[in-house]
């Protein structure tokens, strides 16, 4: 094993931790723990770069697709407002288009959908917790509603988010939302690595 240390910035495929100062062939990295090979790491950072910009924003507009929807049908359903169909109508189209396009994106790579679905949990309970709420206002009284909304949203923030601190370094967010965003992004990272050097979703499909 080659135990010179690496004078350039290479970055963990999977979390894009810096490994500069390191050494070794793989490299493991000491945030995520990944083994990375080291001429995949000196892949262009250009090349992983645009292959992850075509797949980064298409999770977040799914999510744009729900939470349309969502306010479109409080506004129509609850609010008694027809302008709300202006959200209602087209957001379910814009969620299977972009859940389509990021299949196409990763090209359809085994795990696309739970990673997918996992970035989705923490939007579905929110929006859940939400709907339930608008639905019991008109029944519960103001002060106590107050009380409830102001519990549920704590709550609803500690399960989601839940961040968790660290002697040093950043903050981490260890809820439901910081355990999905990890998945889609070693997900993508993984993805680009293996299209930056030119593997055929076939053979991904076939090494999975």
């Amino acid at each position: 094993m080659d135990d010179t240390a690496y004078d350039e910035d290479l970055f963990c495929l999977r979390c894009g931790y810096n490994l500069r100062g390191l050494s070794g062939d793989p490299c493991t990295c000491p945030e995520c723990g990944a083994g990375n090979v080291l001429a995949d790491l000196r892949i262009p950072a250009k090349v992983i770069a645009a292959q992850l910009y075509k797949m980064e924003t298409l999770p977040t507009v799914c999510v744009a697709g729900m939470v349309g929807f969502a306010a479109g049908f409080v506004i129509t359903v609850h609010g008694g407002m027809p302008c709300g169909v202006v959200l209602l109508v087209p957001a379910p189209f814009v969620w299977v288009v972009a859940v389509y396009r990021f299949g196409v994106a990763c090209g359809f790579k085994p795990g696309w959908v739970a990673v997918l679905a996992w970035y989705h949990l923490p939007v579905v309970i929110l929006l859940g917790l939400c709907l339930s709420l608008v639905t019991v206002a008109p029944f519960v009284p103001d002060r106590i509603f107050y009380i409830v909304i102001t519990a549920c949203g704590v709550l609803g923030a500690c399960v989601v988010i839940g961040r968790k601190r660290r002697a040093y370094g950043p903050d981490r967010f260890s809820g439901v939302y910081g355990y999905a965003k990890k998945r889609l992004d070693a997900f993508c990272r993984e993805f680009a690595v293996q299209a930056a050097k030119g593997e055929t979703p076939q053979v991904m499909r076939d090494r999975s």
